[in-house]
């Protein structure tokens, strides 16, 4: 019997395509600038829209970033979900620290739900996972694994979320270190998801070398536990959220 696939576009896979491209773009300028992140905002408007309705995002076609240390506006495109979305970094100031956006991808997992909970209830009953692999492309790729566990190989994604049976609300070692390859690659989120809550890491900026091997010490030592406790990293956080 052949397992389960799917790709589909779904609010969650548009809004976090769109954050990827926002954070690629902003990530290239800054460096190239020598520039922050802290030197950058965003709009309210543009994180109520991407939480709540991302096709409007899509549909206007632009996305801007302000900065007080830019002169003149500097304009690059990306394609999501077909469609082409100009991410523009502009002189000015938004509402929101820019930063915000790296830990939006676990809260806009809520789009989603309804997907993600129905294979993390078969899970529950079953011990069959299935991975959901958000692409920069706006897409999102399911994909129905073994009994405790999903074997593919390593794809450049965005997001990463598996399934977990109710009660097993954490990480492994063995997902601690895929997230962290994800991470360092440039996605911005690993997860597993009960029905009931979501355990991830997501990054904060580019992962720092300090960071980097903290996370690798923790997954030797088999202590990975202590990464949600009180151990603070500066560009890695650890977390557990409803969704």
């Amino acid at each position: 019997m052949s397992k389960e696939e799917m790709l589909r576009t779904t609010s969650a896979s548009v809004a976090i395509g769109i954050i990827q491209g926002v954070v690629s773009i902003v990530e290239d300028f800054s460096e190239e600038q020598g520039l922050d992140l802290s030197d950058f905002s965003v709009s309210w408007r543009l994180i109520d829209l991407l939480r709540e309705d991302p096709w409007r995002v899509l549909e206007s076609g632009k996305v801007s970033v302000y900065s007080s240390r830019v002169s003149e506006a500097y304009t690059r495109e990306v394609e999501v979900a077909d469609s082409i979305v100009a991410i523009t970094i502009e002189p000015g100031y938004g509402e929101a620290d820019f930063r915000g956006l790296y830990g939006e991808p676990v809260k806009l997992l809520r789009l989603d739900r309804e997907m993600i909970r129905e294979r993390a209830v078969r899970t529950s009953r079953t011990g069959i996972e299935y991975m959901f692999l958000y692409l920069s492309d706006g897409r999102v790729a399911m994909f129905e694994g073994e009994h405790f566990r999903v074997r593919l190989p390593f794809v450049e994604s965005s997001a990463s979320v598996h399934t977990h049976p109710e009660g097993a609300c954490g990480l492994s070692v063995a997902d601690i270190q895929s997230g962290l390859d994800l991470l360092v690659s440039g996605g911005l989120l690993s997860a597993a998801a009960t029905p009931s809550c979501v355990a991830f890491m997501h990054r904060l900026g580019l992962v720092s070398e300090d960071d980097y091997f903290a996370v690798k010490e923790a997954i030797y030592r088999r202590r990975v536990q202590d990464l949600f406790g009180p151990v603070k990293l500066r560009t890695i956080v650890f977390g557990v959220s409803p969704y």
